[in-house]
């Protein structure tokens, strides 16, 4: 019964990683869509990303909740 457990545990720590693999590619489609992304890293206050043809910037606390922020935002989801 415990190696049931262990390996449910296993194949739902494969399947949270292979979902997060496929959003940085998201991530990184994004960007490479938007070749003059600029982004700041503000020290402790995180990361502030600008996109080409936008006045303005989306922040996170982390590069990727910044880039994450600007897709929502694009999509109409933010």
């Amino acid at each position: 019964m415990a190696q049931h457990h262990i390996d449910e545990a296993i194949q739902r720590g494969r399947e949270l990683e292979r979902a997060e693999m496929g959003r940085d590619t998201e991530r990184l489609d994004w960007i490479e869509h938007h070749r003059a992304t600029q982004a700041v890293h503000l020290g402790r206050c995180g990361w502030h990303v600008l996109a080409e043809g936008r006045e303005v910037g989306f922040s996170g606390d982390t590069f990727r909740s910044a880039i994450d922020t600007a897709m929502n935002a694009e999509n109409g989801n933010g």
